[in-house]
């Protein structure tokens, strides 16, 4: 007498298309995620960038000085010269680079060649 069992697994050929179709799912997912993870650090970056910005308008605002004028010294020397009034600690790029501080200019670069200026 031959039973038949009424329990049933999955066969090998179902099992292969679920991984082949996970696998293919995974392509497409990866990548997109690696790229939002450089977009947020390029985010941060243009973040740091406006708030080391922000404190040199502090800057001038308190010692009365207008950044649109030629005069020389209307710009901080060094970034050290906004801590600890205008900023806790100069902010440090997520993507590994450093911030460029042009005194003659009063603009705010980053070293890392990806990012934008603010």
């Amino acid at each position: 007498m031959i039973r038949i069992s009424s329990e049933r697994g999955f066969t090998l050929i179902e099992l292969i298309i679920a991984v082949v179709g996970l696998s293919i799912l995974a392509m497409v997912v990866v990548p997109k995620m690696a790229s939002a993870h450089d977009q947020a650090k390029v985010a941060a970056c243009k973040q740091n960038q406006q708030l080391i910005t922000c404190a040199c308008s502090f800057y001038y605002a308190t010692h009365h000085l207008d950044p649109n004028s030629n005069n020389a010294g209307s710009f901080p020397n060094a970034l050290s010269e906004l801590i600890p009034d205008y900023l806790e600690k100069i902010p440090e790029c997520p993507g590994g680079g450093t911030y460029i501080y042009g005194a003659a200019t009063g603009i705010v670069t980053c070293s890392e060649i990806s990012h934008a200026r603010y």
